[in-house]
């Protein structure tokens, strides 16, 4: 596609294929990339919010929660700073897990919010050290979360720690330039890697001048107020699960499964 060949999301998607929630935040920047990156951040913020929506797959079939995993790489300058507006939109439930912190840490908190979370880092270099810090690695316990697999951890000591967390759920949104990623993602038979939906900015087209907030566009969107709205609308969807006796399973249609299966064992063959 044009624009320095980057292939972008949102440019293909017409007006109100999208969630009014979805569709209304990333208006909040006219650039195509932010756009792309406030869609994916805002998605994979709120799928830690959806304990009662599940998808099916595999044989025999897996229920699977909604979480998303998303690393979106882009230069330095690139605009990933946009990605905090999505954490605004979910940060009322306190659910949000800190990259910067030892296992012990890590764990203790995720256990506190009962196995359910957010993690977001917009510099995950904070992350990549904390993550292999004093020679321990918690990259295990993102795996195991990916996969709903019960975390166990036991630890002698004074404390003499053993927590178990079942059926853990666990929604990561990170971004950083390639370099400050490379450290996270350095082992590919782990399969960390294979979790996250990547998002890669190729290039910027130059300075932005609207920095300096002197490109006032005429009846443009209030940001802040379409924020509260996304804030206010998510903390009503969340608030109907958790009282609603009913859950929500998805599957792929026959032609789905055929798409997906077509384009992944031509990749796998080249791979």
């Amino acid at each position: 596609m044009e624009q320095n060949s980057q292939l972008l999301i949102t440019t293909e998607i017409e007006a109100r294929q999208l969630p009014a929630l979805v569709e209304n935040g990333i208006l909040v920047t006219d650039s195509p990339v932010q756009r792309d990156m406030l869609l994916l951040g805002l998605t994979t913020a709120v799928s830690h919010l959806l304990p009662k929506f599940y998808f099916r797959h595999g044989y025999p079939a897996t229920a699977y929660g909604a979480n998303l995993m998303t690393l979106v790489l882009a230069p330095a300058a690139g605009g990933k700073g946009i990605l905090k507006r999505a954490l605004h939109a979910v940060e009322w439930h306190d659910h949000v897990l800190p990259g910067n912190a030892s296992v012990s840490a890590f764990v203790n908190e995720y256990t506190r919010m009962n196995g359910n979370a957010l993690m977001m880092e917009t510099e995950a270099d904070v992350m990549s050290k904390a993550l292999h810090q004093n020679g321990t690695d918690y990259s295990y316990i993102l795996r195991q979360a990916f996969e709903h697999e019960t975390i166990r951890r036991a630890r002698d000591g004074k404390d003499k720690q053993r927590i178990v967390i079942k059926n853990p759920h666990l929604s990561v949104l990170l971004s950083g330039t390639l370099g400050q990623l490379q450290p996270l993602l350095r082992s590919k038979e782990n399969g960390l890697t294979s979790r996250f939906v990547t998002y890669l900015v190729n290039e910027i087209p130059g300075f932005d001048a609207r920095v300096f907030g002197q490109h006032i566009v005429e009846n443009e969107p209030d940001a802040e107020q379409i924020l509260n709205e996304s804030k206010n609308y998510v903390r009503a969807l969340y608030e109907w699960q958790v009282n609603s006796d009913h859950e929500c399973r998805f599957r792929l249609t026959d032609d789905q499964q055929e798409q997906i299966t077509s384009y992944f064992a031509e990749m796998y063959t080249i791979l």
